[in-house]
């Protein structure tokens, strides 16, 4: 195998020794043979029908939080199929438009011998206050897996948000949401050793949710912020091009697939939206580009850095509508949201169409501040720092944030959880100083390998 350079060949290993003694310049020592040899010895191992059920057994064990929070997966590495199952508490959904809805959330995958996969995934949910079907569907096929080469389409009938990642009061109350009815293409494909470009065509009509029967409670609940959008029902036809470039990008290329080993270099990602008009009956006409890099950054005993940077603008912005617009999240009284998307103290949500930047950092110590201090060592805490801005062409609008605080990782049975607290010093160019102290809580992910920030 090679790392971060050309390519096997598929017939590679399929060379007798006698062919490596001519092609060779230099033949191998007794010792790189051993070596070799054992490394041969594992991968055969870890190939095995053995190995791979066992493998399987793990991860294929259901327990109380699998059902509750994770998901249940389902692994068959022998014939490449993987089925997921959502939670309940992806299923089950009793805030939502009209009221409770029970939702059935699922995928699954399959990957052939040569590495091509079919990746199948959606959700159908049912509202029972206005006897509603909702759901959608996404199907994708990864044609050429040494250069990621895939096409994917989608389609669906759905409640949408106008801004999808809101706070938890903006994202229950009514005023986010309208009915979405859409259908979409898109594909991927890596240009060069950490060069992709990626694009999407999606055509979706956009209707008010003011017909709909609410339940009760959400008006005494939020108030004012209950009232759905009111507009005019119309249709959009977007193109969605993203270049992602990762420089010096690290690989592993064996005889069907490319297997990336990351980079030390950042993340830069180009998006362009453009709203086409007239095709289709679309009502939309902009033009939107986004600049983001991000990068993980350990630091060996000193833990482990993060940040994310945003800037863009909408470069054309004739006929736009609001579900368009660039959201930022709006601020939870108490709750600690994630602090690499999102902002402390910043108020209400906001929205624009002109030119802005946003930027977020954040510093996990891992232990490598408070096990140095005496009997605290003891509680097993971890410290966390970071930052945040957001500016605005609006109003020569400014907000900055720091933070600093304590987390505390702890099981319950098999599942892990972590509490965080922080204090959060803000200044906005509106509002002025504030502050306080935040209390995330969030769980570790066991299918997808990680906790949220």
């Amino acid at each position: 195998m090679r790392r971060g350079v050309s390519a096997l060949s598929d017939s590679a290993k399929e060379k007798s020794q006698d062919f490596w003694k001519k092609v060779r310049p230099v033949s191998l020592k007794e010792q790189e043979i051993s070596f070799i040899t054992t490394q041969d010895s594992v991968r055969e191992w870890e190939s095995s029908i053995e190995f791979l059920e066992r493998k399987d057994s793990i991860i294929n064990h259901t327990d109380i939080w699998d059902v509750t929070l994770s998901g249940m997966q389902f692994i068959n590495r022998k014939k490449g199929t993987n089925y997921y199952l959502g939670s309940l508490l992806q299923s089950i959904r009793p805030f939502q438009v009209g009221g409770y809805r029970q939702a059935l959330v699922g995928s699954f995958s399959k990957k052939w011998t040569k590495a091509n996969r079919l990746d199948v995934g959606g959700e159908i949910n049912y509202g029972f206050r206005n006897r509603s079907i909702k759901g959608f569907a996404d199907v994708s096929y990864t044609f050429q897996p040494k250069h990621f080469g895939s096409f994917s389409v989608r389609g669906g009938d759905d409640f949408a948000m106008l801004n999808q990642y809101e706070s938890i009061q903006g994202t229950f109350s009514r005023s986010n949401y309208l009915q979405k009815l859409f259908y979409g293409i898109g594909g991927s494909y890596e240009l060069l050793n950490g060069v992709m470009l990626s694009g999407d065509i999606d055509y979706a009509t956009f209707r008010s949710i003011g017909q709909i029967e609410l339940a009760p409670w959400s008006d005494r609940f939020f108030g004012e912020l209950n009232i759905p959008e009111g507009f005019r029902g119309y249709q959009q036809l977007v193109a969605d091009v993203l270049l992602t470039i990762i420089p010096f990008q690290k690989y592993e290329m064996t005889q069907h697939e490319k297997l990336l080993l990351g980079s030390k270099w950042p993340s830069f990602n180009i998006r362009y939206k453009k709203g086409i008009k007239p095709l289709g009956s679309s009502d939309v006409n902009y033009d939107f580009l986004e600049l983001n890099v991000r990068q993980e950054i350990p630091l060996s005993t000193l833990g482990e850095s993060k940040f994310e940077l945003f800037t863009g603008s909408f470069l054309n912005d004739r006929e736009i509508r609001i579900a368009d617009n660039k959201f930022f999240r709006g601020s939870d009284r108490f709750f600690f949201s994630d602090p690499l998307r999102s902002f402390q103290y910043l108020g209400p949500t906001l929205n624009t169409t002109n030119t802005y930047f946003q930027g977020h950092y954040l510093h996990q110590f891992n232990g490598a501040l408070m096990n140095k201090i005496p009997l605290i060592k003891k509680l097993k805490l971890t410290s966390l720092a970071g930052a945040g801005g957001l500016l605005l062409d609006d109003n020569n609008y400014c907000h900055t944030e720091i933070y600093a605080g304590l987390s505390k990782t702890f099981r319950i049975r098999t599942q892990l959880f972590k509490v965080t607290a922080v204090y959060v010093s803000s200044e906005n160019s509106e509002t002025g100083f504030d502050g306080g102290v935040k209390v995330g809580l969030y769980f570790y992910n066991s299918f997808t390998k990680k906790w949220s920030y």
